[in-house]
């Protein structure tokens, strides 16, 4: 038989492609430790003789890397079997009478590591000492490799406990009672671990289904992390979890195989949580405020069950107890117990979905039952309603949404049965209800009035202010909506424009004042016009910010002014079909500076003239006047003038009317151009359009 060294420089590059760095382990990262026992090796299955002496024979499978599942997460493994061995491990006889034991090897740390184990589960754990002599045999095809991994054989150590576990949603920061419900498919598990010499240490987690028993073993069940310093808080995430119930236990770990025992979450045999859909989680916290008090009355806003105080949609308990909430007509924080009936909806799904979570970044995003059914809902056959869908009433029959309930599944109240839950009125408060009855009511419609919820619906655009300023803001088809917009119904004050434009003032600035966003729906293209003011009490030294976000795209329009440098015109943005979301400068126009209507005859030969308005901090004369444009016109010639009487200087430009390119469908006309300083600013006026005969 032929022997080659595989020390030797090119067979050892050779043989490190093949078991990567498992083989090139230095031997004086294991020094001063003694061999117990050792195991031979070969590609091929040929038996292995060490010396005179008969020792393991390992198959490698084919040498290629295997990544334990479930297993420690130290890295690439290195699987294998054992066969025709005397070796008696734990009992356990090695690949004897036939059968085969399983190894794996696997970098951990500063050394190599070894498992061996069978049917019955890991027999052995221990330190690999050192990889020793090994030979390329024959010159077949293929060669077989071959040499003896040495083992350290050192007594476990039972490591102590892990402590402290907890279970968290997938935020790592909100914590799951011992059998609450999540509607999250990811739970993440917390401990502390601990190793007696303060050794690095990792945690194990065994999650089983509730009515799977634990079984140790690994292959799914068993998740692990990564090496910590003793004393460290370890945090494993599980993701993909189906409904139902789980519990799970934990235990330390470290790289020399010793464990500590398993120690279970909570309760032993208790549920420690239960995934369910959100749907499901919303029906059964609709179900546990049936009584509360309905908080709303025409006079004041409804309750939605968020406290801008704690910012958290509060626990089912303060819906009966009573929390702090934005009344809408005060403008101003207030307390009160219950719900509103669209409340009930944003607080169940919202507080299932993500408790701390405000309204625009959670489930349900639109406070109103008309804009929850327009944009957070759509519409389903009776056939499929399942709990969590919701039931709209029309009572006016003006397609805009009065009423919502929430169809929760069968359920038992003093010996009858129900399948809804809705906050009904201030009189009667949050009850059980019944779908049958429901469908009776004036304004329901069987076609369209059965919803199942479009969870965190896709908001076309938003403005927000940092506090303290109210806003009022424009879109492109002219709508407005102000801080003092507000819709009186029999139950609540509405801040919208019903499919248009909504206003919520939901979180409380670093002063304690509201930061307002109006919101829409739809992006529209065009232009939208913004104008702040401060809020009654607001300190004169205060500053105020402002964003835009249309789509991706965000535009800063201040940042830290101080109020007392409000513009007057307020800011503008310009939304394109295409490409980049401009900020421009809206300025006051004056066509025609005198006379109203600003009646305008296209068949004249005379000159419109057109003031644009100075004010501080906007002065007309930084205006390019080459640059300007008024219905498509240059301007024939320009002056300054004060013409409106505030002692700021106002630029006068003056345009041939049959330049300008109006009709008489015109009802305002538009003026763009720049400033010196490159800023594009518009401004516009009314006009009245009249097409005389030209005169020659």
């Amino acid at each position: 038989m032929e022997t080659n060294n595989l020390l030797k420089l090119i067979p050892l590059i050779a043989l490190a492609a093949v078991f990567s760095c498992v083989f090139l382990l230095p031997k004086s990262a294991l020094a001063g430790t003694s061999p117990d026992w050792s195991i031979g090796f070969e590609w091929n299955n040929t038996q292995i003789i060490d010396g005179s002496q008969q020792v393991f024979s390992l198959n490698l499978l084919g040498l290629s890397q295997y990544t334990w599942p479930g297993g420690p997460a130290y890295g690439d493994v290195f699987r294998g079997e054992i066969h025709n061995n005397a070796q008696i491990i734990n009992g356990h006889a090695l690949g004897s009478a036939g059968n085969s034991s399983q190894i794996d090897i696997w970098p951990s740390y500063d050394h190599y590591f070894a498992v061996i184990y069978d049917t019955s589960g890991i027999i052995y754990t221990s330190r690999i000492q050192e990889i020793r002599n090994w030979f390329q045999t024959g010159v077949g095809s293929p060669p077989a490799h071959w040499g003896i991994i040495t083992f350290e054989i050192t007594p476990q150590q039972l490591l102590p406990l892990p402590s402290d576990l907890n279970q968290f949603g997938s935020d790592e920061t909100t914590p799951i009672g011992e059998g609450q419900m999540t509607t999250k498919n990811a739970v993440v598990f917390k401990a502390k671990v601990g190793g007696p010499n303060n050794d690095r240490v990792g945690l194990e987690v065994e999650l089983r289904q509730f009515n799977e028993p634990f079984t140790g073993q690994y292959g799914g069940g068993i998740v692990s992390s990564d090496s910590v310093l003793s004393g460290s808080v370890v945090a494993i995430v599980r993701y993909g979890l189906a409904e139902g119930q789980y519990h799970w236990r934990a235990r330390t770990v470290d790289s020399q195989g010793n464990k500590s025992d398993w120690l279970e979450f909570g309760t032993p045999g208790n549920v420690d949580f239960e995934v369910v859909s959100l749907g499901q989680g919303a029906a059964d916290l609709a179900k546990i405020v049936i009584n509360a008090p309905y908080l709303g009355n025409g006079n004041s806003f409804g309750g939605k069950g968020w406290d801008p105080l704690q910012k958290m949609y509060v626990a089912s308990d303060e819906i009966f107890t009573g929390y702090n909430y934005w009344n809408n007509k005060l403008r101003q924080v207030a307390f009160g117990a219950g719900l509103d009936c669209s409340g009930l909806v944003e607080w169940a799904f919202d507080r299932s979905f993500d408790p701390l979570r405000s309204l625009l970044h959670n489930a349900i995003r639109y406070e109103s039952a008309d804009g929850q059914y327009h944009h957070n809902s759509e519409a389903i056959a009776e056939a499929n309603l399942r709990p969590g869908d919701l039931l709209f009433l029309d009572k006016n029959h003006d397609n805009r949404m009065d009423h919502v309930a929430m169809y929760v599944g069968n359920f038992v109240v003093n010996n009858n049965t129900f399948n809804m839950v809705e906050a009904y009125s201030p009189q009667q408060g949050i009850i059980p209800a019944n779908e049958s009855e429901f469908r009776i009511r004036t304004g329901f419609s069987i076609d369209q009035n059965i919803r199942r919820v479009v969870l965190s619906p896709a908001i076309g655009g938003f403005v927000r202010a940092g506090s303290p300023i109210d806003l009022a803001v424009t879109d492109p088809d002219g709508f407005t909506i102000t801080a003092t917009t507000l819709i009186q119904t029999d139950e609540e004050f509405l801040r919208e424009v019903p499919g248009q434009l909504y206003y919520v003032e939901r979180e409380l600035g670093p002063d304690g004042f509201p930061d307002d966003v109006v919101y829409w729906p739809t992006q529209k293209t065009g232009d939208y016009l913004i104008k702040a003011a401060p809020k009654f009490g607001a300190p004169l030294m205060a500053t105020y910010s402002l964003t835009f976000q249309s789509g991706d795209q965000t535009v800063t329009l201040a940042k830290d002014v101080p109020i007392t440098q409000i513009p007057p015109d307020g800011y503008g943005v310009t939304v394109p079909t295409t490409g980049t979301t401009e900020s421009f400068i809206p300025v006051s126009i004056d066509i025609k500076p005198g006379s109203d209507p600003n009646s305008i005859n296209i068949g004249s030969k005379g000159v419109v003239p057109v003031a644009v308005l100075s004010n501080s901090p906007f002065n007309a004369k930084d205006v390019d006047i080459d640059s300007i444009l008024f219905a498509g016109a240059k301007p024939a010639k320009n002056s300054y003038e004060d013409v409106n009487g505030d002692g700021n200087p106002d630029l006068i430009l003056h345009f041939d009317t049959q330049s300008l390119n109006l009709t008489t469908n015109d009802t305002k006309a538009f003026l763009t151009g720049n400033l010196t300083s490159g800023r594009l600013i518009k401004g516009s006026d009314f006009v009245k359009i009249i097409a005389n005969k030209k005169h020659f």
